[in-house]
């Protein structure tokens, strides 16, 4: 079975239980991202649902999906106190004023750390878009590259960090700073050529430490779930990547159904368990 580590919610959502009784996803990690403006209404058939549904849902399915709550930081770091005591697993970050990396930005990793709440981190590029367009934001690419991790990784090195969209269009950034022995990548799809092709040119290689690069990628479906037409792309996509690890993968370490499954669901279950960790 899968665990997607990238997916979002829909207001009011719908068909919920297809996907918790498919015997396809064993999990589904719901990360929760803000909007710049609050009254603004994109997309509004699949409008985002606000924190506390999305909290709801989690509640109502136990241990299907896992809430990761927003880490916005024109917040306070006392912020991510809240999202502890009400619940919440980890964190999403997106679109930050400053890199990630810069040093005003560190209380926020600490409270992480001390509670022990991993961080997906948008690496790469944003579709354009108003959604995050305001005061202290960025919705460019200079401010969420993938090596920005590393100093995160190194100050915190018990904190699990997660780069969103294997660093696209960063990828070589990606190469690089994987070898962090806490930092993981999710292969949700911002571009699924790009994500193809550095699957194909990089699984072959091996960590500093010589682990395998298996060790390290999540998968994830990048949809905003609870409309029953998302659902159908989502299974289509969960389908996709398992035939083309299947494919692709023989005759490669990375094609054994062990290595296979570290990506589909060991490795997410790795990052769960340091989160219930006392």
């Amino acid at each position: 079975m899968i665990i997607s580590t990238h997916s979002h919610l829909c207001a009011d959502p719908e068909d919920l239980d297809r996907l918790v009784n498919s015997g396809v996803f064993k999990q589904i990690w719901l990360l929760h991202t803000w909007y710049a403006h609050d009254d603004l209404k994109l997309d509004e058939p699949f409008r985002k649902a606000p924190l506390d549904e999305l909290m709801d849902v989690c509640r109502t399915y136990p241990g299907f999906f896992i809430p990761f709550g927003d880490l916005d930081f024109n917040k306070t770091p006392d912020y991510i106190d809240y999202l502890h005591e009400a619940g919440f697993t980890g964190l999403k970050a997106i679109a930050p004023e400053k890199c990630y990396d810069d040093y005003s930005y560190f209380p926020f990793y600490e409270r992480a750390a001390k509670y022990r709440m991993p961080i997906v981190f948008h690496t790469g590029g944003l579709a354009v878009s108003r959604e995050y367009a305001g005061p202290g934001r960025s919705f460019g690419q200079n401010t969420m590259k993938p090596s920005m991790l590393g100093t995160i990784a190194h100050c915190f090195p018990e904190l699990p960090l997660i780069g969103a969209h294997l660093g696209y269009p960063w990828m070589e950034e990606t190469t690089n700073i994987i070898n962090c022995k806490n930092i993981y990548f999710d292969m949700s799809e911002g571009n699924s050529e790009a994500i193809a092709r550095w699957l194909l040119d990089n699984l072959d290689r091996c960590l500093s430490d010589g682990r395998p690069f298996t060790d390290k990628i999540l998968f994830g479906v990048d949809s905003r779930i609870g409309r029953p037409e998302i659902h159908d792309d989502v299974f289509s996509s969960a389908d996709f990547w398992q035939k083309f690890f299947r494919r692709f993968g023989k005759g490669h370490h990375w094609g054994k159904t062990a290595e296979i499954e570290k990506i589909f669901c060991r490795n997410a279950e790795k990052i769960l368990s340091f989160c219930k960790a006392e």
